[in-house]
């Protein structure tokens, strides 16, 4: 059963601004440093399950918590001394969709590790132990269940000292585990269960964590013996080793993200006999150490890095802990060169020890952290904290549970799911600024293909013009003839969370000495916006690497999805990685699979007129879109080549169908009615 609260009234106040290029559509923000605040707000709770018997009365402790790109959330927790671990997953709203317990024919499963596969499937990491007591790990299972909560299989890795410590789930559904046994040891598991390989790293290690690069072509594990972290980078698809960092650096290398051309770690840092909240960037290329940072707050004797996520900006947020008197919360964001931008505890080492277990940054920055946080309620509980803190580091909402709590998970629809304590405890906030549950969109992204004047703008086909949605104010975002594209016709574009922005052009062209192909995405990086644009290009994904390589192939729409992946549809018929495509469609890339996206004449458009031009996924998984022409679908939604399209999206992998359809803002986008909108992107 499920304790359900109403919704805050902050849903139905959300901002939302439109970009319109010539082209396009975007639209801003911007990033600050500044202090932490005393004051927060409390979010509303959106719902909560388990706890006390409601998870049925032995579902142990939550342990894990994630959710689907239909934003079901699904909880791991366990086992108890007396029972299994149980994975209890839920729908946006709360409602139990399905429970399945875990069971070895000895011994009894502890969670380790859920992830959400990109169709949907659920997958589990469990470690076995003798009993409640028992140290010794008897060995390990990885469990796959479907959608449903249908057992797909299930692989038991068997052996004294197994361990899993922690796993990630690439975007082909392939599973990777880390362990300790023989070192920092990794095992891969395909989509069928199947053991692709398994390679071990230096003796006696104890391991830590795991990440995908975001291209997906490396794992990079952490673990650590006496006083040196070790870091190694395998090859995903084969697991050879690229390279291993065995150094002295401290007593423990606790976490790791990885991007584009870094990879970073956190853990405890020693510098002669103190402990710090260390941050470690190595390329990623060569493992070569790039830079080291060490932090602790004024008064501390100790500090140590816990858990790291990185930011849309690229910056590295790192939860630690620091001692003054008492553990408190010691929140820390550095840049990508390692210069610190900020860094926040939480309430200066009250007469309770206060430890963060876990943090995820959203799409606008906000830094989401969740753990323990005293002192004990009564009846001897203690409380769990969850607290945003916003990108220059002003901290702007609590929530408190009754139970402590051990992972966040920001679902699609804008809440933050927290898991934590006896019998599957799992609570979702409707958190300030999010929205929550189904509102729109914070911003939209649309175009045009010729030029003309709107808001008393005047712009061209490469030109981007941003429209508050709240006040009608139009201007200037994206000037296309400062940067070398006023011969262009931008036909695709998609405005990054970090405010770069990806775009493809109607025909070839050089910028800066590169040859750009219609079929390529091209990434600009700005470094001012608006009146007078400047930046540079780099290339994202060329068309040839996705398999487009012929004429029909010509990118003109780009949008990502909820894990990231890159969408995009074509002027005409895609066919590449074993997928065929029509102009109405948007097909997904990952690493090196494709699949349809959406299914341009299953909710509705059909060839012709029809043809995608423009699409985008909000937070909330619903879709706007724009066509080269006139459009009709089945609700009874029409509209023009200048008109927005919206489509609400079953529960599915795939949009087949709309739970609702509609246009987007009729009256504040009639100025466009008579252009043909190029491009659609949805922000927030």
């Amino acid at each position: 059963m499920s304790l359900r609260e109403s919704r805050s009234p902050l849903a139905s106040r959300r901002r939302v601004a439109v970009s319109l290029v010539a082209g396009v559509v975007a639209a801003t923000g911007a990033l600050a440093i500044g202090a932490m605040v005393a004051a927060a707000d409390a979010p509303t709770v959106a719902w909560s399950a388990g706890g006390l018997n409601a998870g049925t009365g032995s579902a142990g402790e939550a342990y894990r918590v994630t959710s689907d790109a239909a934003g079901n959330v699904t909880v791991l927790s366990g086992g108890s001394p007396v029972g299994p671990a149980t994975v209890s997953s839920y729908t946006p709203t709360g409602q139990l969709r399905w429970r399945q317990t875990i069971a070895p024919a000895s011994g009894h499963y502890i969670a380790r590790s859920v992830e959400a596969a990109s169709n949907g499937d659920i997958v589990v990491a469990v470690t076995n132990l003798s009993n409640s007591s028992s140290t010794v790990p008897l060995g390990a299972a990885v469990v796959r269940y479907s959608s449903s909560g249908a057992l797909r299989w299930q692989a038991v890795h068997d052996g004294t000292f197994v361990d899993y410590t922690r796993m990630v789930v690439d975007a082909a559904g392939n599973a990777y585990v880390v362990f300790s046994l023989n070192g920092t040891s990794v095992r891969k598991y395909g989509v069928d269960g199947t053991l692709l390989w398994e390679d071990a790293g230096n003796v006696g290690a104890s391991a830590s964590s795991i990440t995908l690069s975001p291209d997906g072509r490396d794992v990079v594990a952490t673990s650590t013996t006496a006083s040196n972290w070790i870091v190694i980078a395998r090859d995903a698809a084969t697991g050879a080793q690229r390279w291993t960092v065995n150094t002295q650096i401290g007593v423990s290398a606790a976490d790791v993200a990885v991007d584009a051309s870094s990879v970073y770690v956190t853990g405890i840092g020693n510098i002669g006999i103190d402990q710090y909240l260390t941050v470690v960037a190595f390329d990623r290329t060569t493992g070569a150490q790039r830079w080291r940072t060490d932090e602790r707050p004024a008064g501390a004797t100790g500090a140590a890095g816990l858990r790291m996520d990185l930011a849309p900006s690229g910056d590295v947020v790192v939860a630690g802990r620091a001692t003054l008197g008492f553990l408190d919360w010691y929140t820390v964001t550095l840049s990508t060169s390692g210069v610190t931008r900020w860094e926040a505890v939480r309430d200066g080492g009250l007469p309770s020890d206060e430890v963060p277990a876990h943090v995820e940054v959203l799409a606008d920055g906000t830094a989401v952290v969740t753990g323990v946080g005293g002192p004990p309620l009564p009846g001897g509980f203690v409380q769990g904290v969850t607290a945003g803190y916003s990108a220059g580091g002003a901290l702007l909402w609590q929530g408190f549970t009754r139970y402590a709590t051990r992972w966040v998970e920001a679902v699609p629809n804008g809440d933050v799911c927290v898991a934590g304590g006896i019998d599957g405890a799992v609570t979702c906030f409707d958190v300030p600024g999010s929205g929550g549950g189904t509102s729109g969109p914070t911003a939209v992204v649309l175009s045009s293909t010729t030029g003309g004047t709107v808001g008393g703008v005047t712009f061209a086909d490469e030109d981007m013009v941003r429209v508050d949605l709240a006040t009608g104010t139009w201007a200037m975002l994206f000037d296309g003839s400062d940067v070398g594209l006023g011969a262009a016709d931008v036909d695709g574009f998609e405005l990054l969370p970090d405010g770069r922005m990806l775009l493809s052009t109607g025909a070839p062209l050089t910028l800066a000495g590169v040859r750009y192909d219609d079929g390529d995405i091209i990434l600009f990086t700005p470094a001012t916006t608006g009146p007078t644009t400047a930046g540079s290009f780099s290339l994202y994904a060329s068309g040839a690497s996705l398999g487009l390589t012929t004429d029909a192939e010509d990118v003109d729409a780009i949008a990502l999805g909820a894990d990231g992946a890159l969408l995009v549809s074509t002027t005409g018929r895609l066919s590449a990685r074993g997928v065929t495509a029509e102009d109405e469609d948007l097909t997904r890339f990952a690493a090196t699979a494709a699949s349809i996206a959406l299914d341009g004449s299953a909710i509705g458009l059909a060839a012709g007129s029809e043809d995608l031009a423009g699409a985008s996924f909000a937070a909330d998984r619903s879709v706007a879109f724009s066509t080269t022409g006139a459009f009709s679908l089945p609700s009874g939604a029409v509209g023009t080549a200048g008109t927005v399209g919206t489509c609400t999206p079953a529960a599915a992998a795939v949009v087949t169908s709309c739970t609702a359809s509609g246009v987007l803002s009729p009256n504040l986008l009639a100025p466009f009615a008579g252009e043909a909108i190029d491009a659609v992107s949805i922000v927030g």
